[in-house]
């Protein structure tokens, strides 16, 4: 088998043709991207629900209890509820998406270790919500348990590189 070495040298008088086969692959590969945006999403709304439900007595306004919401959407937490978790209101979910942003942002794919994280990922928060009801300590509670599912993930990674050494 003879490597063949292709030069181009204009792009825009390239043009490849994909297979059958390769178009099936991209497909999958968009489709696996969207179920992991999708788990994410989820796992978010859950995370805010959690938060909400920790505050119900102190702010009744942050979730309603997904027995009670009317129109429920066909997601995975009113699937796995029946009826016994908290939803999130619209404004807590938002939030919650500019903090998860906001921390992949700091944290990237591990944990910074400067002191502080907690304060400086709130003040940034912070200064993206600017008119919101969502009081400090919330928000606080919702980037406290995100750094602990980080953590969580990145100690399972740990153990599994090590036993995987430990096995070779």
């Amino acid at each position: 088998m003879h490597a063949t070495l292709l030069f181009v040298t204009d792009i825009n008088s390239f043009t490849y043709s994909p297979t059958l086969q390769e178009l099936a692959l991209l497909n999958q590969v968009e489709e696996l991207g969207n179920a992991i945006d999708i788990i994410q999403e989820e796992g978010l709304k859950y995370i805010a629900g959690y938060a909400a439900s920790r505050f119900a007595n102190k702010y009744n306004h942050l979730g309603t209890p997904t027995e009670m919401v009317v129109n429920p959407q066909n997601d995975w937490i009113n699937y796995i509820s029946k009826g016994r978790l908290i939803s999130s209101s619209s404004e807590l979910l938002e939030v919650a998406k500019i903090m998860n942003k906001e921390f992949q942002n700091y944290h990237g794919n591990f944990i910074q270790k400067s002191p502080g994280i907690f304060k400086i990922i709130t003040d940034k928060v912070k200064e993206k919500i600017i008119n919101t009801t969502i009081p400090r300590e919330v928000l606080l509670c919702l980037i406290r348990t995100r750094t602990y599912i980080r953590v969580r993930i990145i100690n399972k990674q740990i153990s599994a590189e090590n036993h995987k050494r430990k096995h070779n």
